[in-house]
């Protein structure tokens, strides 16, 4: 334990170190006749930045050692970890905690920042000297949070991991999300360098591929989540503009923001402003992600959120300061920036790329407006966020004016051509268009919105599926966007297609008795117990003569004191079956005194026939509390009357606040009703009865409530995905290459040849043109040694 803190605090003064180093280096650049004072600083600082990230990966790896050695005498590891964990969740409870997950990120950055090095070049000094600060903001945070502090004793065993963690997808999506929260610290650390320094011919090739990379990894960190919640968290759906999940898709946006951007002036040298304000801007908002998430603030209104730790104010400052010191040395170097105008006297891929860059930050700026509301509402009195539809009505004018844009994009060229040639190669995808515009009218499509964002995305994905099967002979190369917007595509029909026609049914099933539904036959046969806690049942499923076996599971979940369900799912690629189970009926306690009801459920219990009206949600602006009342209606004896029972919520902690049931023959005491359970998602409340007890009964059958739902073309929205990803992965691929290319003085410029049919502008070394594919002369690239 002490010597986790060792290494923090030995991390802590080698980066202070390679800092000074780098520092000194950025000095001694400016005279030319200190050439060998600063190689020895540039050596200095590596090895400073070296040993840093060596304290860091030992720091990493004792944790480790510590959570599967189970020494519960450290703080993190007693509240994260037990002796019953697996081995793979024993490994990702590192980034399980707060504390881990800062360690984690640490280390992310750590080892990118030693890969950026080597082609860092003349940005070096002022590049890795801004990345040293980001990590000695981190290694703070890790000193004052650690996650190697010691507690009182030592306990005979942990409290364990959430059971909502104990899934394989844990190990998966959180370290790739960090891993790309990471990587926007090297586009912010080479604009910083470049302003500072004002040289800025050729810093585009050198933060393109970090820009692609952090693109791949927070969309991926994204889609594994979203398909995490799908199959496993029982949510019945892959988003629910959750202000956690807002704000790692915010960053997102900026990220694809920067890369179209860089594309524009790679291309064009022009929009610098622009992409030196959303590389500072992404990893702002991967701060702001960060706060929102670490700090607590949202622990009344998402699911997500974690505890404070009493860093919100170290979170802030780091938030407000990186995007305002980068944003007033954008402002002080705006007259040296290349100002070279775009041409709007004709429509190209150039003006198609800018106004894609306009409209993801769009989508951004109102995607941070909604998820913000409970902190810009607070300023104002009560805390609130928006409605889940403002995030839909915002979003979708820009989705179709997304995908209008992926459409025309790769049937554009960079110059100028006749009209009626882009028309021509336009007419197969108006035709798709028109096919899917007369399917929507016949399969009733609601909403005229959505007809027009379905028709757009078959238009985009017509587009450049045509150009990608027109040009993969030429090589990977020149079908990369095409590739990626294939993806898109899918993934845009994917979206409106199951939020559309998704249709869904809730009702109960006595165990050994077939009930059907929605065209399915089902069958109640057995309870199961897990070794995990997570019981469930086996339910026989047929349609057409087919029968598979479901293992629904409900259990509850001591971290959030309520019942959490875990749905059966079996996929398809045009239709999902959805067996999510909601409720198990105990019919044979008759006098139990706890029960689980839904939302809109009728009860009969001791005499009183008790219906679940609904949620009442209310703000307490004297002590913060977020007090969740459920509307109980009972009625006896042709008499009604309405109890509230109610449950305050504060940062976490719960307090049950009973209500009494009048008019009661049970005792001088009228009995109460306590809420000792909310699962919000499901509109479920557990309900606790005291002094009320039911007479025991004939036994009954054992029945549960279900719900089962179609999902259609949820395979194609994760075919998009997949799709979008490899073709950003190849995107990066291709412009790591062209780093490699750039001569050692970054102020030389690379030329470009122009292809001699449509005139685009192409690398050196290309042997196709990109739009048009036609053959270039080509020479081999001169490099510097």
């Amino acid at each position: 334990m002490k010597l986790g803190l060792f290494l923090i605090y030995g991390a802590f003064v080698a980066t202070i170190f390679s800092m000074w180093h780098y520092y000194r280096l950025s000095v001694l650049e400016k005279n030319r006749k200190e050439i060998k004072a600063a190689e020895k600083s540039k050596k200095m600082a590596r090895v400073g930045f070296y040993a840093m990230t060596i304290f860091v990966s030992f720091a990493s790896v004792y944790l480790w050692y510590l959570i599967f050695t189970h020494a519960f005498q450290v703080d993190y590891i007693y509240r994260y970890t037990s002796r019953s964990l697996g081995t793979g969740y024993l490994f990702s409870a590192f980034w399980a905690g707060q504390e881990g997950s800062f360690l984690f990120w640490t280390l992310m950055t750590a080892v990118m920042g030693v890969a950026y090095m080597q082609t860092a070049r003349r940005l070096e000094s002022y590049s890795m000297l801004v990345i040293n600060i980001v990590q000695l903001a981190f290694l703070l945070l890790l000193i004052i949070a650690s996650p190697f502090a010691i507690q009182n004793g030592t306990p005979p065993d942990g409290a364990g991991l959430n059971p909502l963690l104990q899934n394989p997808w844990m190990v998966i999506h959180p370290p790739v999300l960090f891993l790309g929260y990471a990587a926007t610290t090297i586009p912010f650390a080479i604009a910083f360098a470049v302003l500072l320094k004002q040289e800025y011919k050729n810093w585009e090739k050198l933060a393109l591929p970090w820009a692609l990379f952090s693109s791949i990894t927070i969309g991926a960190g994204i889609i594994l989540g979203a398909y995490w919640a799908y199959k496993v968290l029982g949510w019945g759906g892959y988003w629910g503009w959750d202000p956690v999940e807002n704000s790692s898709l915010i960053a997102w946006l900026v990220v694809l923001a920067l890369f179209h951007g860089l594309i524009v002036t790679r291309l064009r040298n022009t929009l610098h402003k622009t992409n030196f304000l959303m590389a500072i801007l992404s990893f702002g908002m991967v701060l702001y992600a960060t706060f929102l998430t670490r700090s607590g603030v949202l622990a009344d209104f998402s699911v997500h959120s974690f505890q404070d730790l009493g860093i919100n104010g170290y979170l802030t400052i780091y938030v407000i300061s990186s995007i305002f010191i980068g944003i007033a040395l954008l402002y002080v170097r705006r007259k040296s920036l290349p100002n070279i105008t775009i041409e709007w006297t004709f429509f190209s891929k150039e003006q198609v790329l800018v106004l894609t860059v306009l409209l993801l930050s769009l989508s951004a700026v109102m995607t941070l407006i909604g998820t913000s509301s409970p902190l810009i509402t607070q300023l104002l009195g009560d805390p609130a966020q928006v409605d889940i539809s403002f995030y839909n009505k915002v979003n979708m004018p820009i989705a179709i004016g997304m995908s209008i844009l992926l459409g025309l994009a790769p049937l554009l060229s960079w110059r100028e051509e006749p009209f009626k040639e882009i028309i021509i190669r336009l007419i197969p995808s108006f035709v798709l268009a028109v096919i899917t515009l007369i399917i929507t009218i016949v399969i009733e499509m609601p909403g005229f919105q959505n007809i027009i964002f379905t028709v757009s995305a078959a238009f985009a994905l017509t587009s450049n599926f045509v150009v990608f099967a027109q040009k993969i002979k030429l090589g990977w190369r020149l079908v990369i966007a095409p590739l990626a917007h294939v993806g898109v595509g899918f993934l845009f029909i994917g979206i409106i297609i199951s939020g559309l026609f998704s249709e869904s049914e809730r009702f109960s099933l006595t165990k050994n008795v077939s009930k059907t539904a929605m065209g399915y036959d089902l069958i109640y046969k057995s309870d199961f117990n897990s070794p995990d806690g997570k019981h469930g049942l086996k339910i026989d499923i047929t349609q057409n003569d087919e029968t598979i076996e479901g293992d629904p599971r409900l259990y509850m979940n001591d971290y959030t004191r309520s019942a959490m369900s875990e749905p059966f799912l079996n996929e398809g690629l045009f239709n999902d079956f959805y067996l999510s189970l909601m409720q198990k009926i105990d019919n044979n306690s008759g006098n139990s005194s706890t029960f689980v009801m839904s939302k809109g459920e009728h009860k009969d219990y001791a005499g009183y026939h008790i219906t679940f009206k609904t949620f009442n949600m209310a703000q307490n602006p004297e002590n913060k509390e977020f007090v969740v009342s459920a509307i109980l209606e009972f009625t006896k004896e042709d008499k009604t009357f309405e109890v509230s029972p109610s449950l305050a919520m504060t940062k976490g902690d719960q307090h049950p606040h009973p209500a009494t049931i009048p008019g009661s023959e049970h005792g001088a005491v009228n009995p109460t009703v306590t809420i000792v359970g909310i699962n919000a998602e499901q509109g479920q409340v557990k309900l606790e009865f005291d002094g009320l007890d039911e007479t025991p009964t004939t036994p009954k059958p054992e029945q549960v409530i279900v719900e089962i739902s179609n999902k259609p073309f949820m395979g194609v929205l994760w075919i998009g995905t997949i799709v979008l990803t490899l073709g950003t992965i190849l995107a990066m691929q291709r412009r790591t290459e062209e780093v490699k290319l750039i001569p050692k003085e970054i102020e030389k410029t690379t030329h470009q040849k122009l292809c001699p049919k449509c005139k685009s502008p192409n690398s050196e070394t290309a042997k196709f043109c990109t739009d048009c594919g036609t053959k270039l002369k080509t020479k081999k690239a001169k490099q510097s040694k």
